[in-house]
């Protein structure tokens, strides 16, 4: 369970970073 949650997160919380780094530049 806890394996597969660090799986996912960063996949969530990637195009999360990347929009705000977008909308910085």
């Amino acid at each position: 369970m806890v394996f597969g949650t660090w799986f996912w997160w960063p996949m969530v919380l990637m195009p999360m970073v990347f929009a705000c780094n977008e909308a910085y530049i």
